[in-house]
């Protein structure tokens, strides 16, 4: 993967995450309340060697803790959900 492909994955995967929840999380705790859920997978978590680019997920996950953390404490609520990987079988 080049240097460039890696940036966009971060960008991408990290970037785009903490831009929209920081958006969403704006007018949900000046009216506090509201709930984010965030979609990541379990290989961010375990990680998987047939799917190593997913492992950047797993940066997600310390995005979200953050955002939960932050936004907890102004009635807003901030989830992520994991699905797992199929396997043919």
């Amino acid at each position: 993967m080049s240097d460039e492909d890696w940036r966009e994955v971060i960008d991408t995967n990290l970037g785009g995450t903490f831009h929209t929840c920081r958006a969403a999380a704006r007018g949900m705790m000046k009216r506090r309340a509201g709930t984010i859920v965030n979609i990541s997978s379990i290989v961010g978590l375990h990680g998987n060697p047939d799917r190593r680019i997913l492992g950047v997920q797993g940066g997600d996950h310390r995005v979200y803790e953050g955002a939960r953390a932050g936004a907890r404490v102004r009635g807003v609520r901030a989830n992520v959900v994991a699905p797992g990987t199929s396997t043919p079988g």
